[in-house]
């Protein structure tokens, strides 16, 4: 029995080519089978010398169903899109409480005054505005991915973004950016509901939309404030173990 026995880096990266050649498109989970494929490897020689890294490893790959590794992604991309809920939506509940409530308030309350006092006109103007910042706060969370890709001190980062591009992701970024795929609907609803009342506002429809508003201004203001930085603080905790860094 050998108890010391280690991967080499060429059997590392025979790992990672094998999670390339099954499919395997994203990069974070291609280190966590990697990780796992490893320690089991490593466990099977020690606890038998005789056996090979081909070996073993046909013996692990054997484990796994005929579709792979899929099933194995499919739960991940799960469990990440609850966990990424979840987070989101604490961090949301905080705007109200104490003090954060005092700006949802305040924001309510400014959009209440502007459209009393210039009706549709300054709707359509702070829908404008949430648009571009909606935009924005899009092109700043790409260029954080973006700065995670280039700035991995991961060596073998480097070869994959150098020989594959981008088509290589990472499903933790990729589950949290899927948060902004419906992020021009409430302004949406917005325009719709004065395409509805041709520009005539009740009391009512007048409270709906601030309260849209107010909960999109919120939105807006913690994915420029709180969101990046909660992705970096994440991406660093679960993965430090595996050297994978990302720029601040």
């Amino acid at each position: 029995m050998n108890d010391n026995y280690q991967l080499n880096s060429d059997q590392i990266d025979r790992l990672f080519l094998v999670c390339k050649e099954k499919n395997v498109p994203y990069i974070d989970v291609q280190y966590e089978l990697v990780d796992h494929l490893a320690s089991s490897i490593e466990d099977a020689i020690c606890n038998n010398t005789k056996l090979t890294f081909e070996a073993a490893l046909t013996i692990e790959l054997n484990k796994y169903p005929i579709t792979g590794f899929y099933k194995f992604i499919e739960e991940k991309e799960k469990g990440l899109s609850k966990y990424w809920r979840l987070k989101i939506w604490n961090l949301l509940v905080c705007y109200f409480k104490f003090p954060k409530i005092l700006l949802t308030i305040a924001c309510a309350l400014l959009y209440f005054m502007l459209v009393n006092l210039f009706g549709a006109v300054a709707l359509y103007v702070i829908v404008a505005g949430m648009l571009i910042l909606t935009f924005l706060s899009r092109f700043s969370l790409n260029a954080l991915v973006k700065d995670f890709l280039i700035e991995s001190q991961v060596p073998f980062y480097e070869k994959l973004i150098e020989s594959e591009g981008p088509k290589f992701k990472y499903l933790f970024v990729q589950t949290f950016n899927s948060i902004f795929t419906f992020i021009g609907f409430p302004p949406v609803i917005v325009i719709w509901l004065l395409d509805v009342s041709n520009y005539s506002l009740s009391s009512a429809m007048i409270a709906s939309v601030v309260v849209i508003l107010s909960l999109f201004t919120v939105w807006i203001h913690a994915s420029f404030t709180y969101l990046p930085n909660m992705l970096i603080k994440e991406i660093n905790n679960k993965y430090n173990h595996f050297n994978m860094q990302i720029a601040n």
